[in-house]
């Protein structure tokens, strides 16, 4: 992960995202502070990174100051690039404010910019809906020997069309074709055609139409 990649930002674009249910000023926030964000990948927006760094403080959490904050523990393993992250953090004392941001890491010690900083009121608040950014990405691997996979995530509930050709323009084999929860999911290939076989070695495009988008991805398949 390159510092100056894979950023995760607020809401429309790889959120954390307020989700506290609507509680009685006098227990308000006793429950968990729930928040989402979409994972990174290794490098923006291809590979996997493999840790999460997040952070809290009752003073606004900045780029110098974010190795001060308190570290949160229990924060799991980072999911594919695309996939919709939950976290509850527990033990925020009612009616204090917080502030949280995250960072992402890869394998090498390597850090993704801070995130925004979400502030955690003192104070009830009304439940705000994740956002998922509408993605479609690279292949991987690429070349593929054996398997190709893609993920993708959707905003709001979608058609999604996604179907692999040659490169004649022939249509090899569908991937999906049909309405999709919103959110983030992944698509495997399996390097077959529809009949079953095996396609041989080659350039293949994958064209993918989630709702009104679409996206063209080069693949390679190397036997």
């Amino acid at each position: 992960m390159k510092p100056r990649k894979g950023r995760i930002t607020l809401l429309a674009a790889s959120t954390l995202a307020l989700a506290v249910p609507m509680l009685p000023v006098s227990n308000a926030l006793a429950l968990p502070f729930t928040i989402h964000w979409t994972a990174p990948g290794d490098d923006s927006l291809a590979g996997r990174a493999t840790s999460y760094d997040l952070r809290v403080s009752q003073s606004p959490i900045t780029v110098t100051n974010f190795a001060l904050a308190t570290r949160v523990t229990g924060v799991p393993a980072p999911k594919t690039v695309g996939s919709l992250e939950t976290f509850a953090v527990n033990g925020l004392v009612d009616g204090v404010l917080y502030y949280l941001a995250i960072k992402a890491g890869d394998d090498v010690g390597h850090w993704s910019v801070m995130s925004n900083v979400l502030r955690r009121p003192g104070t009830s608040v009304s439940i705000r809906e994740p956002v998922a950014e509408l993605f479609f990405s690279t292949a991987r691997p690429n070349p593929a020997h054996v398997v190709a996979r893609w993920t993708y995530t959707l905003p709001a509930d979608s058609h999604v069309d996604v179907r692999v050709f040659d490169a004649m323009g022939r249509q090899v084999a569908t991937l999906a074709a049909g309405e999709r929860k919103a959110g983030g999911s992944e698509l495997t290939w399996n390097l077959h055609d529809s009949a079953g076989h095996e396609v041989p070695a080659g350039v293949y495009f994958v064209r993918a139409q989630l709702g009104a988008h679409g996206w063209s991805r080069r693949l390679v398949v190397a036997r």
